[in-house]
């Protein structure tokens, strides 16, 4: 059998990393896009699972809930795992495991051999699955992170920084997402007491523009 010169290998490896690279920006761009038109954040977070694996061929993807009553990740929202590990599972959010270690760290984290990673232990749904190396980063939020976005496979092919990178722009996209929609429900809030006041007066309340054009009128004037 022929062997390919090292420079062709090499030169069809690089090829095989740029259409990887395009295809992510491109599955990033229409998640972003698609995520600015919903206010619906549980649908925004199920679709950052499916973009992920299409993204880096993974077949197992997950979304970590950080828990502050209990101190664990709750496997809020997937793909790969099983119907009842969904809403069910937890995961320790110590620094000991990879998402632990992220979301306390707030920084991410590549475990490419988990089965000779001393830096952490394999949490006992990963080993149930036969995961042999993930990827997560964390979801920010205020005043504390929301979870973690983790990528995992049963595979020996490493995940690449540009991989980190893919997963890090989906994670910043559900974390604008839930900071937009809890400021428009703020909002929402806000406007609504501001209506509740002035119809509480029995005077006649009307808001006009500069321009003198009638925006609100309380229920006294109408």
């Amino acid at each position: 059998m022929t062997q390919q010169p090292p420079q062709e290998v090499a030169t069809a490896a690089l090829s095989v990393s740029s259409a990887r690279l395009k295809r992510q920006h491109e599955l990033a761009v229409e998640f972003a896009i698609g995520a600015l038109k919903s206010r619906d954040v549980a649908w925004v977070i199920e679709g950052a699972c499916q973009v992920v694996a299409q993204g880096l061929n993974a077949r197992f993807v997950k979304v970590l809930r950080y828990q502050p009553e209990s101190g664990t990740l709750l496997l809020e929202a997937g793909t790969g795992w099983a119907r009842a590990e969904i809403g069910t599972t937890t995961l320790s959010a110590d620094d000991a495991s990879p998402a632990g270690h992220a979301y306390r760290s707030v920084r991410p984290v590549i475990s490419n051999h988990l089965g000779a990673e001393h830096r952490f232990r394999t949490p006992d749904l990963l080993l149930r699955y036969g995961i042999k190396r993930a990827v997560n980063v964390p979801i920010r939020g205020a005043p504390e992170p929301y979870g973690i976005l983790e990528a995992d496979s049963p595979d020996d092919e490493d995940f690449s920084e540009t991989d980190l990178v893919f997963l890090e722009a989906v994670a910043n996209v559900i974390s604008m997402t839930r900071e937009r929609v809890a400021a428009e429900v703020d909002e929402h809030r806000q406007m609504h007491f501001s209506e509740t006041v002035l119809n509480a007066s029995m005077d006649c309340i009307k808001v006009m523009t500069v321009d003198g054009r009638l925006e609100f009128m309380n229920e006294q004037g109408l």
